[in-house]
């Protein structure tokens, strides 16, 4: 009789260890099946950043095509410097008179700058016309934000005094304050 005991005893126990064991297995494969969807997860983005680095690429060109349309200088006191001199180059070139140049104020905005010059002249009609193409198509990002024009007859000519308020978008290179 013991010995019948003795093998029951040995049945239950063999029968609890094997259900501690079953059921550790479905632990660890529950963990195994999370491991791997983790491992399809990881496997997968490290595909996607295939492509990140030809979009990098052509951000990074992008962003280079589009530094030449700003005025680039390590203070906002230069950068309004390179429009005035722009805007008086292309005025020369137009037979447009500049009689007076004033550098505004400029606003930061995140980490461009808008620069302002305030132009008086004398001119003809065509040569403002032509002198507001060039401004207008230059390439750069700027605009004429504000204009006023007074007519005049001299000799028979026909003249122009205009201020002209152009705003060109700056950006302030590293080692430059505002």
């Amino acid at each position: 009789m013991l010995a019948i005991a003795g093998v029951l005893a040995l049945l239950v126990a063999g029968k609890a260890v094997y259900g501690f064991l079953v059921a550790h297995e479905q632990t660890l494969h529950e963990k195994v099946e999370l491991k791997a969807a983790l491992l399809e997860r990881y496997r997968s983005t490290v595909e996607a950043k295939k492509d990140w680095e030809p979009r990098r690429e052509r951000g990074a060109e992008a962003l280079k095509e589009a530094g030449g349309l700003l005025f680039k200088a390590r203070t906002q006191a230069l950068a309004a410097a390179r429009l005035q001199k722009f805007v008086q180059t292309k005025a020369r070139e137009h037979k447009v008179n500049v009689k007076s140049v004033r550098i505004a104020k400029a606003v930061t905005l995140d980490e461009y700058s808008r620069v302002s010059v305030v132009v008086v002249t004398e001119s003809g009609i065509r040569g403002l016309v032509d002198l507001l193409h060039d401004i207008d198509t230059s390439g750069r990002l700027m605009t004429v934000s504000a204009v006023t024009a007074k007519g005049s007859v001299i000799k028979g000519s026909s003249r122009l005094s205009t201020t002209l308020t152009v705003d060109g978008l700056a950006v302030i290179e590293e080692g430059g304050s505002g």
